[in-house]
Parts: C-alpha cells; sequence; structure tokens
C-alpha cells in the first residue's frame, strides 16, 4: 500500500491482517481500513470477544477512532474498521430475503466478495490433510486453485454452464485417470464385493451410531458405519472389525 497511502483510499483485508494497532496507524496515513479480526489479537477489547450473543445480536466499542463489533449471525463474526459509525441497516440477499446486518458487514462483503467467495468455494470440497510436510499443503492448495479457475471459465465459457462444482472435479478426476479407473475402483457386481457406508440419519441423530457387531462384545465400541451389502447391514468399525466379520462369514 506504501504508494497508495495518504489519499484517502479505503482499505478492506481479512483477519489475517486486521489488529487495532494497524487499524489506529492507517489514521495517521489518511487511508480508512476495514476487515475481519482474529479474537485472540491484541489490544481487542474482552467486551466483545468475550460476549455470548444470540443470532442476530451485536455488540462494539470504539476508541481512538477504531471500531470493534461482535455480530452473531450462524456463527460469531468480529470486525474492525475506522471507516464506520455501527448502525444496522437492512439488505436483501440473492433469494430477495430481507434482513438487517451491521453497515461494517455490509461493506466487507461488497468489496472483498472476490477474494472471500474464491477462498469458501476451495473450502467446500478441499484436499488438505494435516501433514508435517508443510509443501505437500502447499502443492495440494495450489491444485484447488488451478481446479476452481478451471470450474470459473468452463461455467463462464463452456458448453455446459450449469455443472456443480462438485460434479466438475469429479470430471476432473476421472479425466486425470483415464483408462487406469477400472483398474483401481473395483465395480459392484453381485454383491460380490462388500463395502462400509454411513448409517443413514434418524430423527433423533444426525450421525447416529450402533455397537460394533465384532469388538462391541468385549469392549463398549459403536461405530458410524455399516455394511452396505451384508443382510441386516451389520454396524462395523472401519479397518480390523470389517475385516475379521467378513473372514468369519
Amino acid at each position: 500500500m506504501e504508494k497508495f497511502l495518504g489519499k484517502g483510499y479505503h482499505l478492506y483485508t481479512d483477519n489475517f491482517y486486521n489488529s487495532f494497532e494497524l487499524t489506529k496507524h492507517m489514521i495517521s496515513q489518511n487511508t480508512y481500513i476495514c476487515g475481519t479480526l482474529r479474537t485472540d489479537r491484541k489490544s481487542n477489547p474482552k467486551e466483545c470477544t468475550k460476549a455470548k450473543l444470540k443470532r442476530g445480536d451485536v455488540i462494539s466499542r470504539s476508541r481512538e477512532g477504531v471500531v470493534v463489533a461482535k455480530w452473531k449471525d450462524k456463527r460469531d463474526v468480529l470486525m474492525i474498521s475506522n471507516l464506520h459509525s455501527l448502525q444496522m441497516i437492512e439488505v436483501t440477499n440473492r433469494r430477495g430475503e430481507k434482513k438487517m446486518k451491521p453497515n461494517i458487514i455490509k461493506d466487507y462483503n461488497q468489496y472483498m466478495s472476490g477474494v472471500d467467495k474464491a477462498d469458501q468455494m476451495v473450502s467446500y470440497y478441499d484436499c488438505l490433510r494435516k501433514t508435517i510436510r508443510w509443501y505437500k499443503k502447499v502443492a495440494l492448495h495450489v491444485f484447488d486453485i488451478f481446479v476452481l479457475n478451471a470450474y470459473c471459465l468452463s461455467s463462464k465459457h463452456g458448453v455446459d454452464k450449469t455443472t456443480s462444482l462438485l460434479k466438475f472435479r469429479e470430471l476432473v478426476v476421472t479425466d486425470l485417470l483415464g483408462d487406469r479407473l477400472n483398474e483401481i475402483v473395483p465395480r459392484i457386481t453381485n454383491n460380490s464385493v462388500h463395502y462400509l457406508s454411513s448409517i443413514p440419519p434418524n430423527e433423533k441423530k444426525k450421525l447416529p451410531t450402533k455397537p460394533c457387531r465384532v469388538c462391541s462384545k468385549t469392549k463398549r465400541k459403536e461405530t458410524r458405519y455399516e455394511c452396505a451389502v451384508c443382510e441386516n447391514r451389520p454396524p462395523l468399525c472401519v479397518g480390523e472389525c470389517f475385516r475379521m466379520y467378513h473372514s468369519k462369514e
């Protein structure tokens, strides 16, 4: 921002950058800044960070020209700005529904939408897994971005513009595997291949569990999976219990 400071620009940033000290410093640089804020940053007002809010509630604190606000939507959202005085305004979403939002949230969503939307779409089906080899996470994240960019281009210029992101990713995987797909993925014919599937949700639980047919005989152990092929769909733990049960059968 060095070339743009002192000219009255509005800067929108995510929580990787923001802090009370930075926002205050930008006032002296004649630059407005607004964005999301991490709860553990130094000088955050504890009245905001520790407040327990109900959906739609908002709380804010201001000091030295800096406003910190916390708003509860589906989850808590912490914001910081030297541009706004907090106000609740009516906004209309894509479905035509009207609701009240803080003006800080409304402006942030409007001007950060490009960056935030990309991160949001990548997060839906990202390939990242825990690993001590950091370069693997970087490579997988870059690959996720490649796929998302390809999906955006396909949605705009492709023949079928209604394909979902999930379906597009599946098509990419299928195309990359090519002829090897039949070798890697066994075809389930005549119930010859047994496999585990999640126990379907019921009225009481979205993620129900049942006692494992093998290990629950010796210890109290429940599982979220069952054999989709066996009669009565026996609940089984992934791995050894699945192997032992089908060895006995």
